[in-house]
């Protein structure tokens, strides 16, 4: 059953970042989407790519049978902003493809991704701890903070895409 608590606020603060994120694709003109703005950088579509891969992955295990947690759920939050603090390697299975994407196709991946996590917030307890994942570096986590997961991550890559934006602009 889902912690309406939980869901309002986190619901604001997801649906907030996406509309931000939407802007920012938005502003990119299509020729600039598949321009590498700097060596060793990605793409602004592969930065795209790469959220909607991670947000994916985030909304399966939300989606996963959950267990009861003694703890707060909202207890190992504060832990993904120190992990996002600098550059991670992202692991191989949420890295983005080398062919360039038209910003439709980006469009509607992510339209989906992020209504089905909008689904995911309204309709799952995420107070419940996911079963069969451990995060690395924090163990056991809740399904919200797996939504905070994707808030954060989907913050951290629009600001890295807003820069891109200001050296590719055409």
């Amino acid at each position: 059953m889902p912690n309406t608590n939980f869901a309002t606020s986190t619901l604001l603060e997801f649906e907030t970042v996406v509309a931000n994120l939407y802007l920012t694709i938005d502003a990119f003109p299509e020729p600039a989407l598949n321009i590498i703005p700097f060596p060793g950088s990605w793409t602004p579509a592969q930065v795209i790519e790469h959220i909607n891969l991670a947000n994916s992955l985030m909304l399966e295990l939300i989606s996963n049978p959950g267990k009861e947690t003694t703890r707060h759920p909202m207890e190992k939050v504060a832990l993904y902003t120190s992990l996002f603090s600098g550059k991670e390697e992202a692991p191989d299975f949420i890295l983005p493809s080398e062919q360039p994407i038209n910003k439709a196709e980006l469009w509607n991946r992510l339209a989906e991704t992020n209504a089905a996590i909008i689904n995911a917030i309204k309709t799952a307890d995420l107070s419940l701890v996911t079963l069969d994942f451990d995060y690395p570096e924090l163990g056991e986590v809740t399904r919200l903070e797996l939504c905070y997961f994707i808030i954060l991550h989907t913050q951290r890559h629009t600001c890295q895409l807003h820069n891109i934006l200001q050296l590719v602009k055409i």
